[in-house]
C-alpha cells in the first residue's frame, strides 16, 4: 500500500493559496472548499508551507486583528513532503510521531496532491478489512458465511455488538457488557 493509492481514490486536487495573501482570504477557501488546509505556494507552485485552521484559531484566540494577517505570518514552515510511492505505514507512522494531520504530495517536483491522516486511516482500514473479508471467506473454513460471535448468539443487523463482538447480551458475555454503537457510562 502507497500513497499513489489514495491518490488515485482521492484526486489530485490541492487547494493553494499564496503567503502575501490575507488570513480573511484563506478562511474563504478553507469554508468553500470544505477543507482544513491549504498548502502555501510560491511563484514557481512549490510548496512552502501549510496553513490550517488550528493554526487560525490559535491565533485569533490571542490576537483579535487575525484577519489582517498575512498568511505568512501563520503559515507552519517546516514543511514535510510525500511522494505517490511512500509507504502507508511509514507515512502513517511519521504523521502520528510529527503530529502532522495534511501531508503534501510532490512527484517530480510538482504538486500532485495533499493527504490527510483520515485518508491514511481510512486506506488502513480498508486494506486490513478486505484481508478480513478475505480470510472469513476462506475455502475449507466452517461456516464461512455468517461471522461467528463470542458468546454463539445469533447475529441480527437490527442489534448492538457489543465489545467483544456479540451481537446481543447472553450470560456468557459477563456483567461488563455494553453496546460499542454508543457510548456507555461504567
Amino acid at each position: 500500500m502507497n500513497i499513489a493509492g489514495i491518490l488515485a481514490t482521492k484526486g489530485d486536487k490541492v487547494v493553494t493559496i499564496r503567503a502575501e495573501q490575507s488570513i480573511r482570504e484563506a478562511l474563504g477557501l478553507l469554508a468553500q472548499h470544505n477543507i482544513g488546509a491549504l498548502v502555501v505556494i510560491d511563484d514557481g507552485r512549490r510548496p512552502i508551507g501549510v496553513l490550517s485552521e488550528r493554526d487560525i484559531v490559535r491565533t485569533a484566540a490571542r490576537n483579535e486583528a487575525v484577519f489582517g494577517l498575512l498568511v505568512s505570518h501563520l503559515m507552519t514552515r517546516d514543511l514535510i513532503l510525500g511522494t505517490p510511492g511512500d509507504d502507508l505505514g511509514a507515512v502513517g507512522s511519521t504523521m502520528v510521531t510529527r503530529r502532522i494531520r495534511h501531508l503534501p504530495i510532490m512527484d517530480g517536483g510538482k504538486l500532485v496532491g495533499i493527504v490527510t491522516i483520515g485518508d491514511v486511516v481510512k486506506a488502513q482500514r480498508d486494506h486490513f478489512q478486505g484481508e478480513v473479508d478475505t480470510l472469513q471467506s476462506a475455502p475449507g473454513r466452517p461456516d464461512s458465511t455468517s461471522p461467528s460471535t463470542c458468546c454463539g448468539a445469533p447475529t441480527s443487523s437490527s442489534t448492538s455488538t457489543c465489545s467483544t463482538g456479540c451481537r446481543r447480551p447472553t450470560d456468557s458475555c459477563g456483567p461488563g457488557w455494553r453496546p460499542i454503537t454508543r457510548r456507555s457510562r461504567r
